[in-house]
């Protein structure tokens, strides 16, 4: 039980973080980032969470079939004009090479550093 509470906190904050972040990207010069924004996020978040599972369970197949068509059409509408329009380099260098931003000076223990924020 008590994991599952920390995953729904965990989810809240995720969220919390990512709508503060599209508004610092997107208004740099207006919008000053101060902690408690994404507390009263999160505490926004968890009440829309609990009204839609609670008024709108009945709703949620129909819900998670609206939601899965327009991610399947989103899929696609974004990675066909990445595709089509991204720069196009040899495969040898997208496989072959490691390069070390990050200032490691090992390509081993950078690309172990790079596996962190995936996993």
């Amino acid at each position: 039980m008590l994991g599952w509470h920390t995953g729904i906190a965990g989810c809240c904050y995720t969220v919390a973080n990512m709508m503060v972040g599209i508004v610092a990207i997107n208004y740099p010069e207006t919008y000053v980032y101060e902690p408690w924004h994404v507390t009263l996020l999160v505490i926004a978040v968890a009440l829309v969470a609990l009204l839609f599972n609670t008024f709108l369970a009945q709703k949620l197949p129909l819900i998670e079939g609206i939601i899965l068509i327009i991610h399947c059409f989103g899929f696609f509408g974004i990675l066909i004009p990445l595709w089509v329009l991204s720069p196009k380099i040899p495969a040898s260098d997208v496989f072959g090479s490691i390069e070390d931003r990050g200032g490691w000076g090992n390509s081993g223990l950078a690309c172990l550093v790079g596996l962190t924020g995936p996993i």
